[in-house]
């Protein structure tokens, strides 16, 4: 049996040390607005809910932009 996280979090913090400047954290207990569980949260000066059942979604589109402004 394999364990899955229930809390995944990945945080930059502003040079002073002050606080998070960009992050990006994964909740498998929090609810997205239609009601299904595990979401992701984009943080920079306000958050962002995301939810995971879109994340393969988010990924194709944010590969596209990679894409498109590094040619």
């Amino acid at each position: 049996m394999s364990i899955k996280p229930a809390i995944i979090s990945f945080e930059q913090m502003y040079s002073d040390d002050s606080g998070v400047e960009f992050g990006v954290s994964y909740y498998a207990g929090e609810t997205d607005y239609k009601g299904g569980t595990g979401v992701v949260i984009f943080n920079s000066i306000g958050d962002v809910h995301f939810p995971i059942k879109k994340i393969d979604w988010l990924i194709a589109c944010l590969n596209k932009i990679k894409h498109e402004i590094n040619q």
